[in-house]
């Protein structure tokens, strides 16, 4: 979970160190593995402060509207497993 505060805090400016962090899921695909933690928090877009190097932009979005970006290749290829992950882990995001 560390890892993944630091990661936040330096690319999206996101201090998440006094939120609560749940494993949402673990697992290897071929050569690398993968750790999705799920903090729960709701902060304004004009809060981040983007580490150019690895984000161009953010929004919240439904998800109606993800669904809608995914058709249309508007989403980062990595993010896609993370919705496919809900409906085995009796998760619902809204």
């Amino acid at each position: 979970m560390e890892g993944a505060i630091r990661e936040v805090k330096e690319e999206l400016g996101l201090d998440l160190s006094d939120v609560k962090g749940e494993l949402y899921f673990s697992g290897t695909c071929h050569v690398y593995h993968s750790d999705y933690w799920l903090f729960h928090t709701n902060p304004a877009i004009g809060e981040l402060t983007f580490q150019k190097e690895e984000v161009i932009d953010a929004k919240w979005v439904d998800k109606t509207t993800y669904k809608h970006m995914l058709q249309h290749n508007e989403i980062v290829p990595t993010i896609q497993h993370f919705w496919r992950q809900e409906s085995r882990h009796n998760i619902t995001l809204t």
